[in-house]
């Protein structure tokens, strides 16, 4: 398959980056960096990565996951790239991930595929049963995920106006919606760093909830764009909408019970709440 790779990055950890970059280069013909840093130092770091086989597109500030997404994904369709891989900056891919998603496509010509995504695991310490099975799967996260191109154009990419979180689900969501199929492979396995405040509450030693410890603003946007997200697709896919729905309960229960700056993040879900009832979307400008 003719494919790139595609990070969105925010005052990453470089080192973690040019990792991750190691591992990928010679499995895609161009990596796109859309950098929304906002801080110069970052901005100066993230550009000391371009190279010939490494393009930096430098927004100056933080234009938002969704809209740099889709600009990686344009200035790929305009290069002739039919597979994008997307990746965040903190995530490890493995070692032959890309030729694992091109024999998988290769294999099932008569699936309209939209994405495959991997196999995820939060630690090198979880134990994840790795196999040659796969499984059709209602939502991707961006992180790991091959789009098709095609798929891409034909739904319009991922919409802007939500900013961050959810971004990803709502575009599997149009991908299905508008009759593409979407994949998670189980024998490519993918490293997710949930942050360094992030823990999981096990009984048994099973983990039952994961605990993100998101800041304030974050708490808005997952309780904004989980209750718009939930509400569009509730009819559509009631099995997924109509849960979705219910996300912002489930944060403000962390938060209230599991996570610190409580009275903060409560007045910041409750306010995501009420800007999802009068559609006021885009980029939060309320202060708490």
């Amino acid at each position: 398959m003719n494919s790139c790779a595609l990070y969105v990055t925010f005052q990453p950890n470089i080192a973690d980056l040019k990792e991750s970059i190691a591992t990928v280069r010679d499995q895609v013909g161009l990596i796109i960096i859309v950098d929304n840093s906002d801080k110069k130092d970052a901005q100066d770091q993230v550009k000391s990565l371009a190279e010939e086989k490494v393009l930096i597109l430098s927004q100056m500030k933080n234009i938002g996951i969704a809209s740099a997404l889709n600009k990686g994904c344009r200035e790929a369709a305009e290069r002739g790239f039919d597979w994008i891989l997307t990746l965040d900056q903190d995530s490890h891919p493995q070692k032959g991930m890309v030729k694992a998603y091109d024999e998988f496509i290769s294999k099932h010509p008569d699936e309209k595929i939209g994405a495959v995504g991997p196999l995820f695991t939060f630690s090198s310490r979880d134990r994840v049963e790795v196999s040659d099975s796969y499984e059709k799967v209602a939502d991707l996260i961006t992180s790991g995920c091959y789009v098709s191109v095609e798929a891409f154009n034909n739904v319009g990419g991922f919409r802007d106006d939500l900013f961050i979180d959810s971004v990803d689900t709502e575009f599997s969501w149009h991908l299905r919606k508008n009759g593409y199929s979407l994949f998670r492979l189980n024998n490519v396995l993918l490293e997710h760093n949930l942050g360094h405040n992030a823990y999981h509450i096990k009984v048994f030693g099973k983990r039952i909830m994961t605990i993100t410890n998101h800041n304030y603003l974050r708490c808005y946007y997952i309780a904004r764009n989980s209750r718009v997200v939930g509400r569009d697709y509730s009819k559509v896919f009631p099995q997924d909408g109509v849960p979705y729905l219910r996300k912002a309960y489930k944060k403000a229960f962390m938060v209230l019970f599991f996570e610190k700056d409580k009275i903060r993040k409560l007045k910041a879900v409750r306010a995501g709440m009420a800007d999802a009832k009068k559609e006021k979307l885009g980029v939060c400008k309320r202060t708490f």
